[in-house]
């Protein structure tokens, strides 16, 4: 018998899990089973599966979609049943580099304190850009943080990465641990889910790792269309969940305050961008929380997301030279925060005028001009659209008169007063750009009053509920 079983997890993906199957049958390391735990699945995966590889690939159907977590967890659980002594979970859109499992396989042959460990998970568009190599969890902001996202692979990185969780689209775990920390939550439905596998793996006293000589590559996770508000609502409601469940109890109304304050910041400037969809999405999500729903969600509550010129979009048509201050106290510290705040407003500005200069103030920025060519290096280097970025001119004069200038700030309900016709814009892309929307962003804090007195109680309830093990 094989001492590894490898379970790919499936949902319409006939074409990326053949990709995958012959990746690991290119495998130096031969020596496991392989399964595709299929979640109902209308484009004839299954069938596509066994034309080609015959009975060289198990199949486990499920009779509906249980989501990624409930489509792993059958692996998990047919993994223990079997016996085997490691359990690979693979997403459908990976393709592994030759020698990945070999790789997985040697480092918990020789490091038994390792519970589970993960690929260096790259972008498959990108190749030479790591999506995802190790990650933490942050339960002071309650929220978690990505460990080298959109970094170039480099000898920089380093080879074993120690971590508070990997994902599961490329992971072998130890299966005498699941027999103590348990398997995944079903009921998430999909995300989180391997948040809290890694996190309860990491509570019997295991570690959790990635390892940087074990590659793969990952289509799914950087997709550049969202079709509908479904990330939105499982990400959202999971998230509260898990930190609900796993917080220190003297944390609770600190993660109750931040977490109001954070919903309703982002309602508001949903709000203000029309972006009414989401709105209703995220009140869906905090409202299933309260109420301990879980599972797959309602129909009605994943929204198809509507293209729309946003303020800022409409702000910025036909402006051909724009300038870009940093304002005091607003430092992004990681190329990530850089990437974030620039592609979204500079692909806009590159997608509405044919011809334009920007230029980026330093006067206010903690960066010298050769830190932040560098970062804007690597901003350039992430880039996924087919529509290249617009020229940046780093300057610390004026190189005035400009058609139109934005004051980068951490948020805009934050703003004190108003710099009209020069525009407000914070990271979110929410932006002041009349009298009307600085009257809005100043109501600000009045609206979070009554949102938290409305909530408190009711998330204070739902968090002692899921405490008491009543919602699990």
């Amino acid at each position: 018998m094989n001492h590894i079983g490898v379970f790919i997890c499936n949902y319409n993906g006939k074409d990326w899990v053949l990709k995958c199957i012959d990746s690991l049958f290119r495998q130096s390391l031969q020596q496991f089973d392989l399964y595709v735990v299929d979640n109902a699945s209308t484009d004839h995966t299954v069938e596509g599966v066994r034309e080609r590889y015959g009975n060289r690939v198990y199949a486990i159907r499920n009779p509906e979609n249980l989501g990624g977590a409930g489509g792993f967890n059958k692996g998990l659980l047919k993994g223990l049943e079997k016996g085997y002594r490691y359990i690979v979970l693979l997403d459908n859109d990976i393709v592994l580099d030759e020698r990945a499992l070999e790789h997985m396989k040697h480092f918990l042959d020789t490091h038994e304190d390792v519970g589970i460990v993960g690929a260096k998970v790259m972008i498959m568009d990108k190749p030479d850009t790591v999506q995802d190599f190790g990650n933490y969890l942050d339960f002071d902001g309650f929220k978690e943080i990505n460990g080298h996202k959109w970094e170039l692979d480099s000898e920089r990185l380093p080879e074993v990465n120690e971590c508070d969780y990997v994902p599961t689209c490329a992971v072998m775990i130890r299966a005498d641990v699941l027999k103590h920390a348990g398997t995944m939550p079903e009921d998430n439905f999909i995300y989180y889910d391997d948040i809290e596998l890694s996190y309860k793996i990491g509570l019997q006293g295991y570690r959790v790792a990635a390892l940087g000589n074990a590659r793969v590559w990952h289509k799914g996770g950087f997709r550049k269309v969202k079709v509908s508000t479904f990330p939105r609502y499982y990400f959202l409601r999971n998230r509260l969940h898990f930190f609900a469940k796993y917080i220190p109890e003297e944390k609770v109304d600190s993660f109750i305050s931040i977490i109001l304050s954070e919903i309703h910041a982002q309602l508001y400037g949903y709000y203000n961008k029309g972006c009414l969809e989401l709105f209703r999405t995220s009140i869906y999500a905090l409202d299933d929380f309260i109420h301990g729903v879980r599972g797959k969600a309602a129909d009605d509550k994943i929204l198809p997301i509507v293209e729309r010129l946003t303020p800022f979009e409409q702000a910025i048509r036909g402006k051909k030279k724009i300038r870009i201050w940093f304002m005091d106290n607003f430092v992004p510290e990681k190329p990530l925060e850089i990437y974030h705040i620039f592609l979204y407003i500079l692909a806009n500005i590159q997608t509405r005028n044919a011809q334009k200069k920007i230029w980026v103030s330093l006067s206010s920025c903690g960066y010298s001009e050769t830190e932040f060519r560098e970062k804007w290096g690597m901003v350039q280097e992430m880039n996924s659209s087919e529509v290249p970025l617009p020229d940046v001119l780093l300057s610390r004069d004026d190189g005035g008169p400009y058609d139109l200038e934005f004051h980068m700030c951490e948020h805009v309900r934050m703003v004190t007063e108003s710099v009209l016709p020069q525009i407000y814009i914070d990271q979110y892309c929410n932006c002041i750009t009349s009298e009307e929307d600085d009257a809005y962003f100043k109501s600000c804090s009045v609206s979070e009053k009554i949102f938290t007195e409305i909530y408190r109680p009711l998330m204070a309830q739902a968090v002692q509920q899921i405490r008491k093990g009543g919602w699990a």
